[in-house]
C-alpha cells in the first residue's frame, strides 16, 4: 500500500488540511481521510480525521497539474502538519561521532 499526503480542502469542514490518500497495489485511490491539529497531549500531538469520498479524492486530483505525476512514487510524504526545522540538528547532534555506531548483539554463545 502506498500513502501519499497532499494539502486541500477537507470535503467535511471545508478547512485547508493534510489529506492522507492510500492507494491499493494497482496505483488505484482506496481511502483517503484529512488530518486535523487539535492540540496536544502531554507534549504529544493530537489529531482528529474525517473520511474523504474516493470520488472526491479523484476530482482533486484531477484538478492537481502534478498530482498524476506523483501518484507513482512510493513511500509516505512529510507530515505537513507537524514540521519542525529544528528536528534535523538535534538528530545530527545525538548521533555519536563517525566509526560509533550502535552495535549489533548476538544470541549465539
Amino acid at each position: 500500500m502506498k500513502i501519499k499526503c497532499l494539502r486541500f480542502e477537507c470535503e467535511v469542514c471545508s478547512k485547508v488540511s493534510s489529506i492522507q490518500v492510500f492507494y491499493n497495489k494497482n496505483g488505484a485511490v482506496r481511502y483517503a481521510r484529512a488530518r486535523h491539529y487539535s492540540g496536544s497531549l502531554n507534549g504529544k500531538p493530537q489529531f482528529g480525521y474525517h473520511q474523504q469520498t474516493v470520488e472526491y479524492i479523484e476530482r482533486k486530483l484531477s484538478e492537481m497539474p502534478n498530482a498524476k505525476a506523483e501518484i507513482g512514487q512510493v513511500g509516505q510524504e512529510i507530515n505537513v502538519d507537524q514540521v519542525k526545522p529544528e528536528f534535523s540538528s538535534k538528530l545530527r547532534s545525538m548521533a555519536g561521532p563517525m566509526g560509533f555506531e550502535p552495535m549489533t548483539f548476538s544470541l549465539e554463545g
